[in-house]
């Protein structure tokens, strides 16, 4: 897969993300409100999640809005980014915008 992600790629992951949660459940000591926001994702689905996504990047910018951003891991929020080229919000030359 190529660095540079769209929001369907983004959602397509949250999605992923939102349904491994589901599967381990509070077995895996899955807090009870991580589990509402993953069905929550999961009954948006890919097209309203990305729009919910778009919406993000438009009011906010920065890392939220760029194509080399990925979600943070083991977190279902929509806001925490990380850049798989290393960089930080504030030192970063390379950003791309998402839309």
């Amino acid at each position: 897969m190529s660095l540079e992600w769209s929001i369907y790629d983004l959602a397509n992951e949250y999605l992923r993300r939102a349904r491994k949660l589901l599967e381990a459940g509070y077995r895996a000591g899955v807090d009870y409100w991580t589990l509402r926001k993953a069905q929550s994702m999961l009954l948006l689905g890919v097209d309203g999640l990305a729009q919910e996504l778009e919406k993000l990047a438009r009011r906010f910018g920065g890392c939220i809005n760029c194509v080399y951003s990925r979600p943070c891991e083991q977190n279902l929020d929509l806001t925490c980014r990380v850049c798989v080229l290393g960089l930080s919000q504030d030192k970063c030359d390379k950003r791309k915008p998402l839309v």
